[in-house]
């Protein structure tokens, strides 16, 4: 069983759990791009820091151009072994 914290960090009560963190929010005045975050809300591992899930967040409906795009991102960020 896990429980979450208000600061984002879980606490696990059994062994098979990861440990995950949700980072803080930043102010999202630049693109991603430039201040090298992953997405708007990232998600990390507690033990290596390394980020594991990022959501892109948008105030309009999603089209499918933003998919594309998105998809696209990935594979430049994997490509260079982030």
């Amino acid at each position: 069983m896990t429980s979450f914290a208000a600061d984002g960090c879980c606490r696990v009560y059994c062994r098979c759990a990861i440990l995950e963190r949700l980072l803080p929010l930043q102010e999202h005045t630049v693109p991603d791009e430039q201040t090298g975050a992953l997405g708007d809300v990232e998600i990390v591992l507690v033990a290596d820091n390394q980020v594991i899930t990022a959501y892109e967040m948008k105030d309009r409906v999603m089209a499918r151009n933003d998919v594309d795009q998105g998809i696209a991102e990935g594979a430049k960020i994997l490509a260079k072994g982030r």
